[in-house]
């Protein structure tokens, strides 16, 4: 094993728990290549895949975001990298990970609810207008 990656792991074994995050999610990069190649962050331009994208939509659908609505919503939203975060709003607010078909079950969301998109990655903007269209197509269930 080349010596400067033997020195790097030695060095990030010895940092403090706080300044090792700071590194990987900061600086993203190292001298000898190792820590971005265990590392995919370090290879991302850091504006771009921190960009946070939002949308406001209405359940419309008569039933809801009932089981066969929330799998359209996840199969959406796995076709993106951007993580996808839905807050449901109204009485008994909440929120779910837009890729969690069980998460998007439990919001409980019925005709009427407000929702909030957030998606955040490289493909965010893409990804909302997908998501966005297909809440706003009633799910493909009414015409």
């Amino acid at each position: 094993m080349d010596s400067r990656v033997v020195a790097c792991r030695r060095n990030l074994r010895n940092m403090s728990f706080c300044r090792l995050l700071k590194t990987i999610f900061i600086a993203c990069r190292c001298c000898c290549g190792w820590f971005s190649d265990t590392f995919p962050a370090g290879r991302f331009n850091r504006a771009e895949h921190h960009r946070m994208i939002s949308k406001e939509v209405i359940i419309s659908n008569k039933l809801g975001l009932h089981a066969r609505p929330a799998m359209q919503f996840v199969d959406v939203a796995n076709q993106f990298q951007s993580t996808v975060t839905v807050h449901k709003g109204g009485d008994e607010p909440g929120e779910a990970d837009g890729k969690s078909v069980m998460q998007m079950i439990i919001l409980a969301a019925v005709e009427g609810t407000p929702l909030k998109i957030d998606a955040e990655g490289a493909d965010a903007e893409e990804a909302i207008a997908k998501l966005a269209e297909l809440v706003e197509s009633k799910f493909g269930e009414e015409e």
